[in-house]
């Protein structure tokens, strides 16, 4: 994970989500929400990322909800078939919850692009500079999850 001005970008490829990287997320939106009144939320599903357990999913969606309005996401699913179609239900699942479903876009441009429709002077590029600086990093070292 990683954070540019009010936005934190999370990269997910091949780890499963477990409870602490909640607690993680969490603590990096309450840092972001000292700084600036609305936090954003960029999320990018790499194909093939284990769709998260039903407790990871709860815990989202609980975490998420306590946000409100002080919180606008976008979920980025990138692959195809049966993979895509689970993973746009369990987002689907996390985000409904909240009752204000993030936009699930299929490419990271569009999802940085719609972001920034909504954060004002949040800069797309930048945002797609951002996952392909952490998908590296996460390549080079193996990482799973960043």
């Amino acid at each position: 994970m990683a954070t540019l001005g009010p936005v934190f970008c999370r990269v997910v490829r091949t780890a499963q989500s477990e409870l602490s990287d909640i607690d993680e997320v969490k603590s990096i939106i309450d840092k972001v929400l000292e700084r600036w009144p609305t936090a954003g939320g960029f999320v990018i599903v790499h194909h093939g990322a284990p769709v998260p357990s039903a407790p990871v999913r709860r815990a989202s969606s609980r975490m998420f909800e306590a946000y409100g309005d002080r919180l606008v996401m976008c979920h980025v699913m990138l692959g195809l078939g049966f993979w895509a179609s689970a993973a746009r239900v369990a987002t689907i699942a996390i985000t409904g919850l909240m009752g204000n479903p993030a936009p699930i876009e299929t490419s990271v441009e569009a999802g940085a692009q719609r972001l920034a429709t909504e954060l004002i002077g949040i800069d797309p590029a930048k945002l797609v500079a951002l996952h392909d600086d952490l998908l590296a990093r996460m390549t080079t070292s193996g990482a799973s999850v960043a």
